[in-house]
């Protein structure tokens, strides 16, 4: 989180004054605040000058015991400018840019954009998905166990209870441990609770269930699920719903169990093919959806379509619905969201995504 909450109070402001000070919209001020939105240059230096304090006074780190979190999250520009013999000045001026951005940027207060990250990768003579790469495993230091939500992992590193967690939140310890399990899928209310908790940003606590590495055995029941010929990109692409577009695919009864899927005759599949959903869904990966959710059923990932009925183009997006407008949401920080308005008769869900899967990597 950033410190505008803060230093707002402290100068006895409130949303709206804010808000009308620095030219942006109250709703967006309160994003900034909560961590649904993150700064960017320009919002920096509006608030900072509303405020009347020094841009890095608003992305100043405080809380030294959370930064692993940073480091998970974060990209790696740090590192990448420490291997080349830079600091952060001398890296701003390469790309024209002011050092409070690249302080920013480094310590995860700051989303990327596409342009930030090129001319930096250029400066640094790395690739964007170098500065991109996930290496949570490492950063975090202890094991990664199949089947186990990210709340564990933050919640363990952070030497929190479960009962600590639930003392804290009013959330059941049983509804916790459910969570951490993937047995449980928490509610949009529960996220915002538990990342208040952790003083973390929402979206770091959405994650989606990961299938155990497992040797299956040929006594292991095959269940066929029909698959969508054609990759569809985690951006967009062209799509229509018609039965002789669809083949059946194989999955063992097993992995479906794993996934605590009841009723497999709901499922359809689909190849992904785009990096707009990383690290949640990465490429060559198979998304399983259940196609008897067609309507917005909370927060979670959907595959829809959107357009004229002659044109329609499909994405498979995380959505979040919110008075009047249904946001649509990239997890890859380097695309942009956007948001449609409603009601609307151009879009239409195709399906609810249950889990996802590289098919390639198992051996069976």
């Amino acid at each position: 989180m950033n410190n505008i909450f803060k230093l707002r109070k402290k100068l006895n402001l409130d949303q709206k004054t804010l808000a009308e000070q620095t030219g942006f919209s109250r709703s967006y001020l309160g994003a900034l605040e909560n961590g649904r939105k993150r700064l960017n240059e320009d919002s920096i230096q509006k608030i900072s000058k509303a405020l009347g304090v020094n841009p890095e006074d608003l992305i100043k780190d405080d809380d030294k015991s959370l930064d692993f979190l940073y480091e998970i999250y974060n990209n790696n520009i740090k590192k990448y400018r420490l291997k080349s013999g830079l600091n952060q000045k001398e890296l701003a001026n390469m790309i024209g840019k002011s050092r409070t951005l690249i302080a920013g940027l480094e310590n995860g207060k700051i989303r990327p954009t596409n342009s930030n990250l090129e001319q930096i990768s250029k400066a640094l003579n790395v690739s964007v998905n170098d500065l991109l790469q996930n290496n949570i495993q490492h950063k975090m230091s202890i094991e990664i166990m199949p089947n186990k939500h990210i709340l564990f992992y933050l919640r363990n590193k952070l030497n929190i209870t479960v009962k600590d967690l639930s003392d804290i939140t009013g959330i059941t310890q049983t509804d916790l441990k459910n969570i951490e399990s993937n047995n449980m899928k928490p509610s949009l209310e529960d996220i915002n609770i538990i990342a208040t908790a952790l003083k973390i940003r929402p979206e770091e606590i959405i994650t989606t269930n990961i299938v155990p590495e497992k040797v299956y055995t040929k006594e292991d029941k095959i269940i066929h699920i029909p698959m969508y010929n054609h990759p569809l990109s985690a951006g967009k692409g062209m799509f229509t719903f018609e039965e002789e577009n669809f083949q059946p695919i194989k999955i063992l009864e097993s992995i479906l169990e794993e996934m605590s899927i009841s009723n497999s005759k709901n499922l359809i599949a689909f190849k992904i093919n785009g990096n707009s959903m990383e690290p949640t869904l990465k490429p060559n990966d198979t998304a399983f959806l259940d196609k008897t959710i067609n309507y917005i059923n909370g927060e979670g990932i959907y595959a829809f379509t959107y357009g004229e009925t002659d044109n329609l183009e499909f994405y498979i997006k995380r959505m979040q619905k919110i008075p009047n407008k249904l946001l649509i949401i990239s997890d890859n920080p380097i695309y942009e969201n956007w948001d449609i308005k409603l009601p609307n008769n151009h879009i239409k869900i195709i399906g609810k995504l249950k889990f996802s899967i590289n098919l390639n990597k198992l051996d069976y």
